[in-house]
């Protein structure tokens, strides 16, 4: 990376003709091209056969650059400039290698050249600044190209110019302008400069393009300044930069229209529209979560995921009527009609594609938790963060009557398969035993005992897995898990931003004057204090109070899907500790902000786990809005549509329910998976993905269901019947209010 490296201005560009001696031969400059990172780029010539080379310019000041230095900088140019494959083979990896490596005798620059011209065509830079911000099916062509070649980069052996063996090299300078478009047509002469980007009109869509990779930090860093402390790169060194530079195609690099300010990847409004399986693996491309160990992995991902959507495409409007040229009425429409059905037949090719991906992994679950075999003998720890959804999952009387889930689950693997003669004895216990078990030796068959160690954080918790402390976790997750570790999804919440639903003033409450919906901008200006009155988001004249559950979950997942960024991470934890938002137990919370409202005369907003706000009526949760999307409810009526302030949550109670398809496919922007967390260890008895299975029966989605979870399909009709067991009829998610949720609104 270079660092403040100075002007070239201070160094005249080289005269057409020059000629540069070197070992391989002299090269003869043809004209200046441009100016590309810290180096000049000139169309040049192999002197007397004119061979077409591009040659590349670096240049070291005297102002910058004393006698001794300008020596030391010339000397590690000529050792590290150019690369090969140890094995001696030739191969194209789409990157752009020079054939020599020149440090001038006489002057202060040195020459790198390159056989042919591929180094003199359009930069990624140079294609955006005409062409503007690529699409989704764009930037997932590119990611590939670039992912595969550092793929080989990284994982082959190179010889050095100094006859150094380097096992993988490192790219280490990624940026627009070192990533070279290269039509697959090819052209048959050079494009004068600053037209060459306009005359690729091809879409990269279409995979016209080829995408080269040149200027390796390897030699563009002995250019630099003050050479920093020599660190081992890794291959997240090349990962980062390709994700940052990925959200930069999508937004066409360009600021906020509002602020200025370089458009944060962190911020959700920040972010075009694309679908959001790509935008979660582009934020772990970038290293905001979980970040890939290898290109490899990142490559297989990028190429596990659906087909990206289409987007309508714009038409043109009709030329200017002219009484002379009517006879192009006929094809100009046929154009249109030609072009409406391609997108019609791409966008049902998308849809297809993305309910098979969809479809794909939810195997026919089975009816009962009985049914599950092979579930491993023993003694297992398992754990989740305390005050965390699990951990509310599991209280009494959620599901039945003085018993927990714990006590159900039992229950109901005790009772023996249809056809089975085993007859399984989970037991669970809150007292861990000896946490220095060793979880590899083996077990002696007995009955399933699983002992419940909750963890006051999810970092804490992952930490008690992969040290086999504890055998798998229970948690809602916002980010993909690290490569180490499997997540099973078993069910789905999600967080609600509530305000007070009261029948006092009801036409002055938030409800109303925010017309029933929330953006995540909004939300995040909240909770950084940068909002104190609800008339600056065009509400009712009332102070703002801030609320969030006595959860640290819920603070994770607040910190990940509303805030992202570090500094308002921070704001949001100052205002935390100096008690402007308030902690309290939820329910305690929700009578609050009720009370606030009527009392007070305050209004007070609240993040909490639909989980634990479903049933209930003292608060109304807002819809939520994204960047560019529709605001989507949490809660839908019978008819599938969102609930309106005007709604009676308490008199109506039954006429509403989950909006389950948006829980599920992840469009409610606060949504989140609540998954089985394992270690990746053929080594380990499976209770891990068993402990899943089990929870992913028809029996069990449905005590979930009961909890106020989202099951993960729509769950059969239980018809009465004198069996235990659970037959099929039709698929439904209606389900009552959980038993265990208390109702704090007052008697109307």
């Amino acid at each position: 990376m270079n660092l403040a490296y100075p002007s070239s201005d201070a160094f005249d560009v080289m005269p057409e003709s020059t000629k540069i001696r070197g070992v391989e031969g002299t090269y003869q400059i043809v004209r200046f091209h441009k100016q590309r990172g810290i180096g000049r780029m000139y169309q040049a010539e192999k002197f007397p056969d004119g061979t077409p080379v591009a040659l590349r310019e670096y240049l070291l000041p005297p102002s910058f650059f004393n006698q001794t230095e300008t020596h030391q900088r010339k000397q590690m140019f000529k050792a590290l400039a150019g690369i090969t494959l140890a094995d001696g083979r030739s191969q194209d990896i789409r990157l752009l290698l020079p054939s020599e490596a020149i440090a001038d005798p006489h002057q202060n620059r040195c020459y790198l050249i390159t056989q042919g011209t591929l180094e003199t065509y359009p930069s990624l830079k140079d294609y955006q600044l005409i062409h503007g911000a690529f699409g989704e099916t764009a930037v997932r062509e590119f990611l590939s190209q670039v992912l595969q070649t550092l793929e080989f980069l990284h994982g082959q052996k190179f010889l050095l110019p100094n006859g150094q063996l380097q096992d993988g090299v490192i790219h280490g300078n990624l940026t627009l302008d070192s990533l070279v478009l290269y039509p697959r047509s090819g052209l048959s002469v050079i494009p004068e400069e600053g037209d060459e980007a306009s005359r690729f009109v091809s879409s990269i869509e279409t995979g016209a393009f080829i995408i080269y990779l040149c200027d390796l930090s390897l030699w563009e860093r002995v250019f630099d300044l003050a050479i920093a402390q020599a660190t081992e790169p890794t291959p997240q060194d090349d990962l980062q930069p390709l994700g940052r530079l990925a959200f930069a195609l999508l937004t066409g690099d360009r600021p906020h229209s509002e602020t200025g300010e370089p458009l944060n990847p962190k911020h959700d409004d920040d972010w075009p529209p694309i679908s959001s399986r790509f935008k979660q693996y582009l934020q772990r491309l970038m290293g905001l979560h979980s970040p890939y160990a290898t290109a490899e992995l990142a490559r297989r991902d990028l190429l596990r995921l659906a087909p990206a959507p289409v987007l309508p495409v714009p038409i043109p409007p009709p030329p200017p009527h002219d009484d002379k040229k009517s006879g192009f009425s006929i094809p100009w429409r046929l154009m249109l009609l030609i072009m409406l059905l391609a997108c019609l037949a791409q966008l049902l090719a998308w849809l297809l594609a993305t309910l098979r991906a969809r479809s794909g992994p939810l195997p026919q679950p089975l009816c009962c938790i009985a049914d599950v075999a092979g579930v491993p003998s023993g003694t297992f720890t398992y754990t989740s963060e305390s005050e965390g959804t699990w951990s509310y999952i599991r209280q009494e009387h959620l599901i039945e009557r003085e018993k927990t889930l714990d006590q159900v689950l039992e229950e109901r693997l005790a009772a023996p398969a249809e056809n089975s003669s085993e007859s399984g004895a989970l037991v669970f216990n809150d007292v861990p035993d000896d946490p220095s078990t060793d979880f590899l030796q083996d077990r002696e068959p007995e009955p399933i005992t699983l002992r419940y160690d909750a963890q006051t954080s999810f970092e804490l918790a992952t930490q008690a897995v992969r040290q086999r402390r504890a055998d798998f976790l229970m948690a809602g997750l916002t980010q993909p898990t690290e490569i180490d570790l499997a997540a099973e999804t078993i069910a789905y919440d999600g967080l609600a931003a509530v305000v007070a639903f009261s029948y006092i003033n009801r036409d002055q409450g938030l409800p109303s004057s925010l017309d029933g919906h929330i953006s995540i901008r909004q939300l995040r200006q909240l909770y950084t204090g940068e909002i104190t009155n609800w008339q600056e988001l065009g509400g009712v004249n009332l102070p703002v109070q801030l609320y969030v559950p006595d959860s640290v979950e819920t603070l994770r997942i607040v910190e990940d899907r509303i805030l992202g960024d570090r500094q308002s991470i921070e704001r949001f934890r100052q205002l935390l500790s100096d008690r402007h938002i308030i902690r309290l137990p939820t329910l305690e919370m929700l009578q609050q902000i009720l009370q606030d409202f009527e009392d007070n005369g305050v209004g007070a907003i609240a993040f909490a786990p639909m989980s634990q706000v479903f049933g209930q009526c003292s608060v109304y949760p807002l819809a939520i809005q994204s960047h560019r999307q529709q605001s989507i409810s949490p809660l839908v009526d019978r008819n599938g549509r969102a609930i309106r302030p005007s709604t009676d949550l308490c008199n109506a109670k039954g006429s509403y329910a989950q909006n389950t398809s948006a829980f599920r496919n992840q469009t409610y922007p606060l949504s989140y998976p609540v998954s089985v967390v394992y270690r990746r260890d053929n080594r380990l008895l499976p209770i891990g993905p068993k402990f899943a299975e089990l929870l992913r029966t028809d029996e069990s989605q449905r005590l979930l269901q009961q909890a106020g979870l989202v099951p993960l399909q729509p769950l059969p009709v239980v018809r009465p019947s004198t069996s235990d067991r659970v037959p099929a009829t039709t698929a439904t998610d209606q389900a009552p209010p959980p038993t265990g949720t208390a109702d704090a609104s007052p008697a109307t």
